[in-house]
């Protein structure tokens, strides 16, 4: 059972942050490319109001807009790649907020850095730039924040799995609790956690592979 479910948890999770990712870091990097201009203060409030949005109240009103009037995706149950859509879209924009300011601050710092003047001065343009060099280092921090929220996604989304009637660790778990099932809330635990352990140990590797000079200060 658990099996099954973590499945299904990780499918939706990891779409949900693939959307995050997709969106939040152009918009992150185009925001820090000019630091309190009007895309800047564009991106900054589009953060806020994403972060403030509850998914009790988006996932309702994507099922009402996308199931009911326009018919388009199915309101709810597991039965093929047009289910993972409207539950991923809601689980995508908490993540995306935060990806998004972190992408941003990362990237102020990168585009300040030396070796970003370096490589302008050897006549790359600034798209040129930010491509080869800037999201090299700018990425680190958003690879910090997708691990933690894949864990936390894994056995976190019980609100989501619940209105949408998905299969994953979140509804097993609200089931567990109701039908007072403690061997399998303790199962699912011990799966979760052994997971975070796994995926934080490969975000780590991952840091090396993105910035080989990290390699260096890790063996020290």
């Amino acid at each position: 059972m658990i099996g099954r479910a973590l499945l299904v948890s990780a499918t939706l999770a990891l779409t949900a942050l693939a959307i995050a990712v997709i969106v939040a870091l152009p918009v992150g990097t185009l925001a820090a490319s000019r630091p309190g201009g009007k895309v800047d203060g564009a991106v900054t409030l589009m953060v806020q109001t994403f972060v403030a949005v509850p998914e009790y109240w988006l996932a309702p009103i994507l099922i009402l807009a996308f199931s009911l009037h326009l018919g388009l995706l199915p309101s709810s149950g597991w039965f093929g790649p047009s289910s993972v859509i409207l539950p991923a879209l809601a689980l995508s924009i908490r993540p995306m907020a935060y990806f998004t300011q972190v992408t941003r601050a990362a990237m102020v710092d990168v585009l300040n850095a030396s070796y970003i003047t370096a490589a302008r001065a050897r006549g790359l343009s600034m798209r040129q730039t930010v491509l080869r060099h800037g999201l090299r280092n700018g990425s680190i921090p958003v690879v910090t924040f997708f691990s933690l929220w894949f864990a936390s996604l894994l056995g976190g989304s019980v609100v989501i799995e619940v209105i949408f009637a998905i299969p994953g660790m979140g509804r097993l778990f609200y089931e567990a609790v109701i039908n007072k099932d403690i061997p399998l809330l303790q199962g699912g635990f011990v799966a979760i956690v052994a997971l975070a352990i796994t995926i934080n140990t490969l975000a780590d590797i991952l840091y090396v592979v993105i910035n080989p000079s990290l390699r260096g200060a890790h063996g020290r």
